[in-house]
């Protein structure tokens, strides 16, 4: 058995490449894998063309968000999505709170309440 790793897959012609050197029964079905791998890479492309589209619309929001440590582009425009028009607060204060990175208990009855955690759990979970 010929012995493929991570490095064989990076790039397409690697692929093709090693396709050519597994034994007859298994190349099929990995050229089969490898256009719908190709088919995957083109739509991550389209994707990312997408997203910066919509980050140049709204460059200076973007550079704001990403003045924050560990938030990058892919995260930025998450936290954008997730906030809309941010001109719709008045202070950075209100922002802040309604993102829920502001900490908040809301008590009614037997139901307690700890407020939004999206972008607090995309701000801490996030590669950058």
């Amino acid at each position: 058995m010929t012995h493929i790793t991570k490095k064989h897959l990076r790039t397409k012609t690697s692929r093709e490449a090693s396709v050519t050197l597994l034994p007859d029964r298994y190349k099929k079905e990995a050229e089969r894998i490898l256009k719908v791998l190709d088919l995957v890479a083109l739509n991550l492309k389209l994707i990312e063309e997408e997203i910066k589209e919509a980050l140049k619309k709204n460059q200076s929001y973007v550079q704001t968000i990403m003045s924050m440590p560990g938030i990058g582009i892919i995260t930025s425009l998450a936290i954008m999505s997730y906030m809309g028009d941010c001109k719709r607060f008045s202070s950075a204060k209100q922002a802040a709170y309604y993102s829920g990175l502001v900490p908040r208990v809301g008590i009614s009855g037997d139901t307690v309440r700890y407020g939004k955690n999206c972008i607090s759990w995309l701000s801490c979970n996030s590669k950058g």
